[in-house]
C-alpha cells in the first residue's frame, strides 16, 4: 500500500462522516415562542391575590382600589407587544353589608351597573385607570349579583352569585397579543 492511499481512503471516510452527521443531525432553529397563554393565567390568578391581599388590610382601606390598580398598572406597562383589558370588580363583606370597587383598566371610559340582591348602584364615565366604590347594605348570605356595563356603545352583562360572607372577586380580562386575543371571566 502507497503512503498516499491512506490519505485518499481518510479524507473519503471523513467525507462520508461529514455528509452522516450533517444529514441526521438533531439541531434546529429555535422557532419565536408566544408566552401569551402563560402570560394570561399568571395575570388572572394574580388579579385575585391582588384583591385578596388588600382584603386583609382591611375592607374600608383604600388599598383594595390601590393594590389591584397597581398591579394591573404594572401588567399594562410589562407587556409592551400585549395589550391588556380588564374590568375587576372587588365585594369586600363588612358585617352584614359588602363593599363593592369596581376597577376599570379597559382603555376607555364604562356606564357600570352592579345591582346585589335587587339594590342597584351605578356610575357614568367611569374612566380608564380609575375605581369606585358602593356600599350595600344588609346583603343576605347568598346573593345573585348582575354586573352590566356600557362601553364605546357596546353592552356586556354578567350574572353570578355571591358566597355567605366572603371576599367576592368578578374579573373580566381580556389579553391581545400579536397572533391570538386571550380572554375570559374570571369569579373568585
Amino acid at each position: 500500500m502507497k503512503k498516499g492511499q491512506f490519505f485518499v481512503i481518510g479524507a473519503l471516510v471523513l467525507i462520508l462522516f461529514m455528509f452522516y452527521a450533517t444529514y441526521n443531525s438533531r439541531f434546529e432553529v429555535a422557532k419565536p415562542v408566544d408566552y401569551t397563554k402563560d402570560l394570561f393565567s399568571n395575570v388572572k390568578s394574580e388579579v385575585l391575590r391582588s384583591a385578596s391581599l388588600a382584603y386583609y388590610q382591611g375592607p374600608y382601606s383604600s388599598s383594595v382600589e390601590s393594590n389591584v390598580t397597581y398591579f394591573l398598572d404594572f401588567v399594562r406597562n410589562a407587556t409592551q407587544s400585549q395589550r391588556s383589558e380588564v374590568l375587576a370588580i372587588i365585594f369586600l363583606p363588612v358585617f352584614s353589608d359588602y363593599n363593592v370597587s369596581v376597577v376599570n383598566f379597559l382603555t376607555s371610559p364604562i356606564d357600570i351597573n352592579v345591582t346585589v340582591g335587587g339594590v342597584e348602584r351605578n356610575t357614568t364615565s367611569l374612566t380608564d385607570k380609575s375605581s369606585v366604590r358602593f356600599v350595600f347594605n344588609t346583603v343576605s348570605h347568598n346573593s345573585t349579583v348582575n354586573v352590566t356595563y356600557v362601553r364605546n356603545g357596546v353592552k356586556t352583562s354578567n350574572v353570578f352569585n355571591l358566597t355567605a360572607r366572603k371576599l367576592n372577586t368578578y374579573v373580566d380580562i381580556k389579553l391581545f397579543s400579536s397572533k391570538v386575543t386571550w380572554t375570559d371571566k374570571v369569579v373568585g
